[in-house]
């Protein structure tokens, strides 16, 4: 969830900018329930060793992430999507997983996940506890 607020990533000078189309729904955790996750499995190793899960504690689409992130910032917050062609010229290997997931459905269901990690953040959940001052942040950054 850190990525939508993080000007090395998909934030910048204000806007929202992905190269993901926007009907992708894309699965999105945040950085403390990642290590929640990693906990759960180290204090249990037998129930976890092996396995691959894929953690989410959300499933958005870039209009909907945006509406959130415009929600908490309390103005309009513009999103962009990169064009691949873009991508593939000055960063291939990003362009590639790009690609693959625009053309691909990337399932993930947080109600599982909610039964061994119940506080597993939504991104309002996430905005409402760190995210908000992090967009903030950026804002005023990206106004000054």
């Amino acid at each position: 969830m850190e990525d939508f607020t993080s000007p090395a990533r998909f934030f910048q000078n204000g806007s929202l900018n992905v190269p993901w189309h926007d009907d992708l729904v894309m699965p999105l955790i945040a950085i403390d329930d990642i290590g929640a996750f990693a906990a759960l499995a180290f204090g249990n190793p037998d129930a976890y060793l092996g396995r691959a899960i894929a953690i989410a504690g959300d499933r958005l689409t870039a209009p909907q992430i945006t509406e959130a992130l415009s929600a908490a910032a309390g103005r309009p917050v513009p999103h962009t999507q990169i064009p691949l062609d873009i991508l593939w010229e000055h960063h291939p290997e990003v362009a590639k997983v790009y690609t693959w997931a625009n053309s691909t459905f990337y399932a993930s269901d947080p109600a599982p996940l909610r039964q061994a990690h119940p506080g597993v953040m939504d991104f309002r959940t996430w905005l409402s506890r760190s995210g908000k001052a992090r967009l903030a942040a950026r804002l005023d950054a990206a106004a000054g």
